[in-house]
């Protein structure tokens, strides 16, 4: 995966007109993945993620893709001890699947 660089675009040099130049910085996605984190509680899935993840989605399906469509949680996702947490009660329903995502700009 890539975690930044500059990228650079030049146009030629016309005498009559001064020359543009351009760098423009790629961010990239981060080096490392984040890691979601799930506790079972007597009534709830606690789900976690480190606060360095910021800006990605919690996302839920009850059946893994194709047949499953990915659905993103509501936030706002409360912080707790560095980390961005999720309480998801238990019931009798179907299966859940969690992930997360980074949404595209």
């Amino acid at each position: 995966m890539l975690n930044g660089g500059f990228y650079e675009y030049r146009e030629p040099l016309i005498q009559s007109r001064a020359a543009n130049f351009y760098r423009l910085q790629y961010v990239g996605v981060p080096a490392t993945v984040p890691k979601l984190g799930c506790v079972l509680e007597s009534n709830a899935l606690v789900l976690s993620w480190p606060t360095n993840f910021a800006g990605f989605n919690l996302e839920t399906c009850t059946g893994l893709p194709p047949a499953g469509v990915w659905q993103t949680v509501a936030g706002p996702y409360p912080l707790s001890n560095g980390c961005f947490g999720l309480s998801v009660p238990t019931t009798n329903g179907p299966q859940q699947f969690f992930r997360l995502r980074k949404p595209r700009p």
